[in-house]
């Protein structure tokens, strides 16, 4: 479900958020469920993917948390389970305002990364009205009076009309901005920018890849083969709307598997730890019969 409501972008903005921080909400938005809760982040991930330090990662979490955005959790010793709060995508109350998709290639860009955090929220901004004002007018372009346009994010930002057209002059690479007779500004955001990123996976691929690296990590298995990894992404595809429903986790179903292989070993450090893609598939049907039941 990657997807950032824009409750979540007013309240970035309006908290003042780093663009590490920025960075941070983006990355856990990528391995969200429906209700914006991301399990298994682990710090040296979320380190890697947005060349955040050790303490860049702690700095950030506490401050975003701090500003009520995030809520972590510490359910496992090797990572966090981190909410984005008012995120959820489960029933019909983000969908209505509006949401900004994380699946676009917009948000791998370097040039995209490299902005200010102001600029980068301006970004998103201008993104969710180019999209609802296409949507509803069948127009390529965002079209807005300079002056509202101005006063508008003077507002929004709490910064000076210099620094609006400054950030804006600092969107170039991802779209066109037009002013006709200095009055009326045309925006038009670049289609290879605003399009979903190409070659990846789908958005629920790559939650469930994730979800199979975190049940790894917290039951340590670290000699698993790629063939049992797709197997069970294609166990969880199968089972895709009822597992929605269900909210079970495949860290506890692997942990029941190694329970299962491993009858009789009481010493944990002699287990043989390794993913059973057809025991663990024999349990999770069991745990979803059980929760429908």
């Amino acid at each position: 479900m990657q997807k950032l409501s824009v409750t979540v972008l007013e309240r970035m903005i309006e908290s003042g958020v780093s663009s590490r921080e920025v960075d941070f909400i983006l990355y856990v938005g990528k391995f969200q469920n429906e209700y914006g809760t991301a399990e298994g982040i682990y710090y040296k991930d979320i380190c890697d993917a947005v060349s955040l330090s050790v303490q860049g990662f702690y700095n950030c979490k506490k401050s975003l948390e701090e500003k009520g955005i995030i809520l972590c959790t510490k359910n496992s010793y090797y990572d966090y389970d981190i909410t984005i709060l008012d995120n959820s995508f489960a029933g019909k109350e983000n969908f209505g305002r509006g949401y900004i998709s994380l699946h676009l290639k917009l948000f791998s860009m370097k040039e995209f990364r490299n902005l200010k955090a102001g600029a980068k929220l301006m970004t998103m901004w201008l993104l969710r009205e180019w999209l609802i004002y296409k949507s509803k007018s069948g127009k390529l372009s965002y079209q807005i009076l300079k002056d509202t346009f101005l006063k508008k994010f003077m507002g929004l930002f709490h910064m000076t009309a210099r620094t609006v057209r400054s950030y804006l002059g600092m969107l170039k690479p991802f779209l066109n901005v037009y002013l006709k007779e200095g009055k009326k500004y045309y925006i038009t955001f670049l289609s290879s920018v605003a399009s979903s990123v190409p070659g990846q996976n789908s958005e629920n691929e790559e939650l469930r890849e994730h979800n199979v690296s975190t049940a790894c990590r917290r039951n340590r298995i670290k000699n698993d083969t790629d063939a049992e990894r797709k197997e069970i992404c294609t166990i969880l595809s199968q089972h895709h709307s009822e597992l929605k429903k269900a909210g079970i986790s495949l860290s506890d179903i692997v942990k029941n598997s190694l329970e299962i292989i491993n009858a009789g070993i009481r010493n944990k450090s002699r287990w043989k730890r390794y993913l059973n893609s057809s025991l663990i598939h024999k349990l999770l049907i069991g745990e979803l019969r059980a929760c429908m039941s």
